[in-house]
This record gives structure tokens, C-alpha cells and sequence, in this order.
């Protein structure tokens, strides 16, 4: 039996700008609205997540099955000096992680938040985001991956800034893996085709496919 593909592909900044996002926007605000009746410092609202959607330092990794979007990522690189002025480091901050339920258990949450690393585009210091740690699912998710506590920017709070940094060793694995992803067959669309695609063209294409059988 063939088994069904898992594809992730990524579209930030111009080429973001310049699509359709409407349909998309809606499935996010209607995947967190719980977030809006809750008092957590974010800013949830269709208008944050349009402003998300039209920033030229904004990134969507989305997961799709049969054309369907199952699983999401939203977030955008910002420097962290505004909000604390002896920190200025750059970040990948993610406002939205998303997998449909069915489709959790799958490791599509962990594949989208280790495509965010493989961004070259902008230069980052490493990943951060705020969630409920009192979800402990929530919790045990974001610690296997590798996130902690955020020195200077946790609150202590339920809702606090969780942060995983870049080390030289993810650097090397990265340019390792990277090296090996030689593709013979592009139509075949395995982890080496998508990583091969990426390397040749990151320069002139702003966005990857990449497949997981599930």
C-alpha cells in the first residue's frame, strides 16, 4: 500500500507579501482563538496575524497531505534589543505552531521547527516562542526539542518565552548534511532531492519542498 506524503514547503518575505494569504490567515486565527480570551500577552487578532502575513521578515513553513494544509508555522526574525536594550540578539520568532490533530505523533511539529533552522536566508541567533507550560504536552514537545527557559526574556508567568539556540555543532551538522544531499532522481522527491533542490537554488528561490511518509 502506498503510503500518503507529508509535504513542507516555505514562502517568506516578498514572495509572502505578493500572495493571496486570506484563506490561510483564517485557519489560523480560527486555530487559536482560544488565545484571544486568554491573558497571556499575545496579541491574537486578525489584524496581528495579516500584519504576520506583510512583513518582509515574516517566514510560513506550511505542512500539507493531499493538498490539504495539516500543520503550520508562523512567525517572523526580529532583534530582540527593542523589547530589552542589552539583548541584541536576532531570533526566529515563532507565533503559531500548528498540526491538526489527526495528524499529530507524526513528528510534523519537529520537522517544521528543524526547517526553520535550515532558513539561510536571514542570519539568527536561534528560535523562540511563549506557550502555556502548564500544558504539559505542550511542555515535554518543546523541551524533547531541544527549547528552555529564555534567560532574559522569561517572565516566570504560565505563559512564558521559551528559546533554543543555534550551537556550532547544528552549524556543522547542517553543512554536513547538506553536502551528502546529492538527488539523482528530482521527480522522486525524498529528503535528498529536497535538500538538494534547496542548496542549488536558496540563492534565486525563496521556498523548498520537502516529503515524510506517514
Amino acid at each position: 500500500m502506498k503510503k500518503d506524503k507529508i509535504i513542507i514547503s516555505r514562502i517568506d518575505g516578498e514572495m509572502l507579501i505578493n500572495m493571496d494569504t486570506n484563506y490561510f490567515e483564517y485557519i489560523v486565527y480560527k486555530n487559536f482563538i482560544h488565545l484571544s480570551k486568554v491573558n497571556n500577552g499575545s496579541n491574537h487578532s486578525k489584524k496581528e496575524i495579516n500584519r504576520l502575513c506583510n512583513s518582509l521578515n515574516s517566514f510560513v513553513l506550511v505542512a500539507t497531505c493531499n493538498n490539504q494544509i495539516v500543520g503550520y508555522v508562523l512567525g517572523e526574525k526580529i532583534n530582540l534589543q527593542k523589547f530589552n536594550v542589552f539583548d541584541n540578539r536576532n531570533v526566529f520568532y515563532v507565533t503559531y505552531l500548528y498540526t491538526v490533530p489527526k495528524f499529530r505523533k507524526m513528528g510534523i511539529g519537529t520537522t517544521l521547527l528543524d526547517c526553520v533552522t535550515k532558513t539561510k536566508k536571514y542570519k539568527s541567533n536561534g528560535i523562540m516562542l511563549t506557550f502555556d507550560t502548564a500544558n504539559r504536552n505542550l511542555y515535554d514537545f518543546y523541551i524533547k526539542n531541544k527549547f528552555s527557559r529564555d534567560k532574559l526574556m522569561a517572565s516566570g508567568n504560565r505563559w512564558d518565552v521559551y528559546y533554543r539556540r543555534y550551537y556550532w555543532i547544528d552549524v556543522l551538522i547542517k553543512f554536513l548534511y547538506l553536502r551528502k544531499a546529492i538527488c539523482i532522481n528530482h521527480s522522486q522527491l525524498n529528503i535528498g532531492c529536497f535538500m538538494c533542490q534547496y542548496y542549488e537554488k536558496s540563492n534565486k528561490l525563496d521556498n523548498f519542498i520537502k516529503c515524510i511518509d506517514i
